[in-house]
């Protein structure tokens, strides 16, 4: 028992387990005390990172949408929305979003997708939320692979079509080192939130095994910047 936790002891000296002084010294007494110990240090050093992971998100997401706004024109904003029940709500909402995943792509789309949601526009209340919705749920591996074949139908010439292929795509991103399943994952879930539709035509062409909808190009438009190189940083 004493060596058990002498053990523990020393599990919370090492390393990131240096606060464990702070909250109290482990006894040669149940080992039950000793892992409650260890489960409460653990606590409370994800809470805090937790606090500046936050911190930090909202810092980037600032400076970027002040960026952005410092070349708007203030009579191109659409104050009637910021001022409105459901403007804030979804400004709320986006908050939330890189919140969640404060990883800096997913803080740049929120920053393109807040800047053209507060611009004038004809887009409704409920275009708007579908569009911060869909941000949501996309993880940064699915965003940066509906980009690519977003960005590769505009720069397409000669042969134009809205079509990709899984094959080619999961070689690309094999060398970044996403596995095949993540890619093929990956496009299902793009798939399912109606951004890119599957070819079920009975013959198919290796580069056409899919097709980006008006929704999923409309829906990078939002969340990048136009006429731009996708920002792929991490994959």
């Amino acid at each position: 028992m004493k060596a058990k936790n002498m053990r523990l002891k020393q599990i919370i000296s090492d390393g990131k387990f240096q606060a464990a002084a702070q909250l109290g010294q482990l006894t040669p007494e149940p080992v039950v005390k000793g892992i409650s110990t260890i489960i409460s240090v653990i606590s409370s050093l994800a809470s805090q990172s937790y606090q500046d992971d936050r911190l930090e998100a909202k810092k980037t997401f600032d400076l970027e949408i002040s960026k952005r706004f410092s070349k708007i024109e203030q009579s191109k904003i659409d104050i009637n929305f910021l001022n409105s029940r459901e403007g804030v709500r979804l400004l709320a909402h986006i908050m939330r979003i890189i919140y969640k995943d404060s990883r800096k792509e997913k803080i740049i789309a929120a920053t393109h997708l807040t800047t053209k949601l507060i611009l004038s526009s004809k887009l409704t209340i409920d275009e708007k939320e579908l569009f911060v919705e869909t941000l949501d749920r996309l993880n940064v591996l699915q965003l940066s692979v509906l980009e690519s074949v977003v960005y590769q139908m505009w720069a397409r010439s000669g042969n134009p079509h809205r079509g990709f292929g899984w094959e080619s795509l999961a070689n690309e991103y094999e060398k970044r080192g996403v596995k095949k399943s993540l890619l093929l994952q990956s496009i299902s879930t793009i798939e399912s939130l109606g951004l890119v539709n599957k070819n079920h035509a009975t013959v198919t062409t290796k580069d056409q095994t899919h097709f980006i909808t008006e929704f999923g190009e409309e829906f990078v438009r939002y969340c990048t910047e136009i006429n731009t190189t996708p920002n792929v940083s991490r994959y």
